[in-house]
């Protein structure tokens, strides 16, 4: 049995960069607020608190061009966004903690 579950690009609250340019400032940041999957397999946005306002009929998917019943009125093609790599922490062990206090009360 083939899984067609798709997994979205991003997660809610996430952080993201504009990529596209086109209907607003290219590389502006934004932060997801709510992810819709289309039933193409696409995936719709919406950012910075801004709720997605729904409408249902039949629509064609601005991104893979083809038909879906869904379509959100203000979201955002996920396609438009990049995420923002966050900084990764090293691993920090309490031996390590215990090292690093060691050596400065010395």
């Amino acid at each position: 049995m083939e899984n067609s579950i798709s997994l979205p690009p991003f997660y809610v609250g996430q952080n993201v960069v504009y990529i596209t340019g086109v209907n607003m400032a290219l590389n502006s940041t934004h932060i997801i607020n709510e992810i819709t999957p289309s039933d193409c397999g696409c995936f719709t946005v919406g950012i910075n608190n801004i709720p997605l306002i729904k409408k249902y009929g039949l629509f064609i998917c601005v991104v893979c061009g083809k038909y879906t019943n869904t379509d959100s009125i203000n979201g955002w093609a996920a396609s438009s966004f990049r995420a923002i790599k966050e900084q990764t922490f090293p691993l920090l062990t309490y031996s390590k903690v215990i090292e690093k206090e060691l050596v400065s009360a010395n």
